[in-house]
Formats: structure tokens, sequence, C-alpha cells
């Protein structure tokens, strides 16, 4: 659920951003080579920032559909367990209902 809030928080942010720059604060006639610095160097941060992310968040999905893949061995085999179970209780059904007519 954390996870649903920061990104609806995040893309209200960039949505906010992307509506600013549309409405004309990004313009080519602004430009000066030390806004451009700027914006390279908080471009190159950025980048920095989401590698890092990318790295964290690709070993924290590889555990992750480990243990799913384990958690679905484990659902595999107590599906069949279950139906084992069931095929032994419809046996003993059938001998109740053999004893049950041997007493009718």
């Amino acid at each position: 659920m954390s996870a649903n809030e920061k990104i609806v928080a995040f893309n209200a942010e960039q949505i906010a951003a992307n509506s600013e720059m549309l409405g004309g604060s990004l313009s080519a006639s602004n430009a000066t080579p030390e806004s451009n610095a700027e914006l390279i160097a908080a471009n190159s941060k950025a980048m920095e920032d989401l590698s890092a992310n990318v790295s964290k968040n690709k070993s924290k999905i590889e555990e992750l559909l480990t243990t799913s893949a384990k958690n679905n061995e484990g659902l595999l085999a107590n599906k069949e367990k279950i139906n084992e179970r069931r095929q032994s209780i419809l046996e003993n059904r059938k001998g109740i209902e053999a004893n049950k007519a041997k007493l009718a």
C-alpha cells in the first residue's frame, strides 16, 4: 500500500512539472550555460539515483521470484495431498455406506 501511495505522489509531481513545462516554463530562449550546467548536474544525479535503485530492486525482484517459485512448489504439493485425502475420504464413505447397508 505504501508503494502505491509513493507512486501516486510521484505521478502527481510529474504531472504538475509537465504541465508547468508545457505552460512555457521551459523555453530554449531562457537557457543559459549556467542553467544548462545545473540541469545536466541534476539529471546526472537523478541517473545515479536511478541506477542505484535498479541494482537494489533487481536483487529484491530476484529474491521475490525465488520465494514465489518455492511457494508455488509448496502449494502444488499441498494440492496433491489434499486430492489424495479427498480420495481416501470418498473411499471411507463407500465403506461406511456398505456397513450402513448391512445394518438396514
